[in-house]
């Protein structure tokens, strides 16, 4: 617990392996980079944990607030909270609409909103930190095995490269994005 990585939820997310899979299959190759970029922003994460830790510092906002005054750091403070308001309240949204359409459900997905969210906030007052440790544990397992499910069981769905190369028109295979996609 005293070394200074951080841990590996900070970087990945549980949707990461469908997220990726779903942006390679709409863009093409180029769309790794979504992931890669993760690569060469782990470091900074390595370098920043134990600056916080020596400066005796948990969140940006009290850094903002150290640096740029309490005016600043109550609007980060303000603009972070509307974002992860709209953010959760997305993947929330999201996650609803995957369950209902998986399992049938009769219910409205606002009704699975609603429950999932009750379920998380008695989880997390429950369990503390020591529930998030767990979770992160088992969701980064999860997520490097799934990651790994996912080649094979997509490379046989596709018929192999020739399977791929025969129905993808050749720019699906190019590492830069496409011209007319994205916002370079």
């Amino acid at each position: 617990m005293g070394d200074d990585r951080p841990e590996f939820s900070v970087g990945t997310h549980a949707e990461m392996p469908v997220a990726l899979a779903g942006a390679v299959y709409s863009v093409g190759a180029s769309a790794i980079w979504y992931q890669w970029k993760n690569l060469f922003i782990t470091p900074l994460y390595w370098i920043m944990a134990p600056v916080f830790r020596r400066i005796r510092r948990t969140s940006m906002a009290e850094f903002t607030e150290d640096r740029y005054g309490r005016f600043m750091g109550t609007i980060y403070i303000v603009f972070a909270v509307c974002f992860f308001i709209i953010e959760t309240g997305g993947l929330l949204k999201g996650a609803g609409k995957v369950i209902s359409q998986a399992t049938g459900a009769t219910t409205g997905v606002n009704d699975i909103v609603a429950a999932m969210t009750v379920m998380f906030i008695l989880y997390s007052f429950v369990g503390g930190l020591v529930a998030s440790a767990w979770t992160d544990l088992v969701q980064g397992f999860l997520i490097i095995v799934l990651s790994f499910m996912l080649i094979p069981l997509g490379w046989h769905a596709v018929g192999g490269l020739a399977g791929m190369k025969a129905s993808l028109p050749a720019s699906n295979f190019s590492l830069s994005t496409p011209s007319g996609i994205g916002p370079w």
